[in-house]
């Protein structure tokens, strides 16, 4: 009886630790052009204030991110992304967002219809 709660309480807290370790996974959306993050959960940006890195939840007025620059997701366990930020400029420093394909349309006009 003893080994059967030793190894149900080894499970449970094997179970903790892994759930946990994957909780703290975040998705970032990183903008080379602007060295920025935004975490999407949190909703919060993170920039590079003259040394110090610095969450807001709007960014100053000297850091504008224009609509459709480019943007990569990446994914960091914790809340310190910028521990990985000299990597992601070299690795995104000429990233240029993916073209999209135009759509052909036919209007309804097209075959079998």
């Amino acid at each position: 009886m003893k080994q059967i709660k030793a190894f149900i309480l080894c499970a449970v807290m094997i179970a903790g630790f892994s759930i946990s370790a994957h909780a703290q996974k975040r998705s970032y959306y990183y903008y080379p052009s602007n060295n920025v993050y935004y975490d999407i959960s949190g909703r919060q940006y993170v920039y590079n204030n003259g040394g110090t890195w610095t969450t807001v939840k709007t960014l100053p007025s000297g850091i504008t991110l224009v609509k459709g620059s480019p943007r990569v997701t990446v994914y960091h366990t914790g809340n310190d992304v910028w521990a990985g930020n000299s990597g992601h400029v070299i690795k995104y420093k000429n990233y240029k967002a993916p073209k999209m394909k135009p759509v052909k349309s036919n209007n309804g006009k097209g075959k079998g219809h």
